[in-house]
C-alpha cells in the first residue's frame, strides 16, 4: 500500500482543492442551517470538530494509503448523497461525511484497502459507529458507487478549474486530465453480471442402492444409466428382480441384514432405512 512520491504529490494536490470544495460548500450551508437546521443524522456530531477539513483529509491521506482517485469517487459520492436526500453538508456532518465516501471508494476502487475498524480509528470515530455510518451512506444513495469514465473525467476537470481559479494557474503536483490511453488512473471498473443460472435439470434417472456385507453401498452405474429405446417399467421390474438376487446372495435368503435386523429390506420398490447400531434414524 505504500504510495511513490509522484503519488504522494498528486494527492496532496486533489486533496487540497478538495478540501476548498467542501469548505466552501459548508460555508454557503452555513447561512441556510441558521434558519432551517434540517433533519439530524446518523453523521451529525454533537458539536464542530477542531480539526479542519483539509487537515482530516491529510491524515486520511497519511494513513489510509488510498488512491488519489479515490478521493475524487469520494467527491462524486457525496454529491449523491446530496442530490437524492437534500441532505445540507455541514461543519456537524462534514467530516463523518468525508471518511465514510473515502472508505466506500477504496473499498470498491483499490486493490487492497484496510477494514472498518482502521479506518474508524484513522477517522476518530467508534469502529461500531463506522460501521453503521457505512449502512446509512449506501442506503442514502441507494448502493449506487459505480462511476462512468465520463463522469469521473467532469468531476475531474471540474477540480482542475477549481485549482486554476484558486491559484490562478494550474496547481503543481494536480494529476492530469487522464484520456483514453492513459492506464495510470483508469476509471472503476463496470460492476461484474451474473451469469444466469441454468434452470433445465437433467431428466430424472432412478437410482438403486446395493447391500454390501449388511452395509448400504452407492448405487451402481448400470442402474443409473437409463438404457435408450428401453421401457421405463420395464427397466424397474429388472432393477427389482436384480435387487431380491443380489439380497438372496448376501443374506441367504432371510429378510434382515448383517446389523441384527437394523436396515430393512426394499418395500414396494423403495429402500427404507432404519435404526442402525450406535447411530441415530
Amino acid at each position: 500500500m505504500e504510495s511513490t512520491p509522484s503519488q504522494d504529490a498528486e494527492g496532496a494536490a486533489v486533496i487540497k482543492v478538495l478540501a476548498a470544495v467542501l469548505e466552501r460548500l459548508v460555508s454557503a450551508n452555513s447561512k441556510i442551517a441558521e434558519v432551517d437546521p434540517g433533519v439530524i443524522t446518523r453523521f451529525h456530531a454533537l458539536k464542530p470538530p477542531s480539526i479542519s477539513v483539509l487537515l482530516y483529509l491529510q491524515r486520511i491521506h497519511k494513513y489510509a494509503s488510498c488512491s488519489t482517485e479515490c478521493f475524487i469517487l469520494a467527491l462524486i459520492y457525496i454529491d449523491r448523497l446530496i442530490q437524492r436526500n437534500n441532505f445540507l453538508l455541514s461543519e456537524l456532518n462534514v467530516h463523518r461525511v468525508v471518511i465514510t465516501a473515502i472508505m466506500l471508494a477504496a473499498k470498491f476502487f483499490d486493490d487492497q484497502y484496510f477494514n472498518n475498524a482502521y479506518y474508524a480509528k484513522v477517522g476518530g470515530v467508534p469502529a461500531h459507529e463506522m460501521n453503521s455510518l457505512e449502512v446509512e451512506f449506501l442506503f442514502r444513495i441507494n448502493f449506487s458507487l459505480h462511476v462512468t469514465p465520463e463522469l469521473y473525467f467532469k468531476y475531474h476537470s471540474e477540480l482542475v478549474t477549481h485549482a486554476v481559479a484558486a491559484d490562478g494557474s494550474r496547481s503543481a503536483g494536480f494529476p492530469p486530465v487522464p484520456g483514453s490511453n492513459d492506464v495510470t488512473m483508469i476509471p472503476p471498473s463496470p460492476p461484474i453480471v451474473a451469469q444466469p443460472t441454468p434452470t433445465h435439470q437433467p431428466p430424472y434417472q432412478p437410482a438403486v442402492a446395493q447391500y454390501v456385507g449388511g452395509g448400504v453401498a452407492a448405487p451402481h452405474p448400470h442402474y443409473i444409466q437409463e438404457k435408450q429405446g428401453y421401457p421405463m417399467q420395464q427397466q424397474q421390474q429388472q432393477q427389482m428382480q436384480t435387487q431380491q438376487q443380489q439380497q438372496q446372495q448376501v443374506f441367504g435368503g432371510n429378510q434382515w441384514g448383517a446389523v441384527g435386523g437394523s436396515i430393512p429390506v426394499t418395500c414396494n420398490n423403495q429402500v427404507s432405512f432404519g435404526r442402525m447400531s450406535g447411530a441415530v434414524a
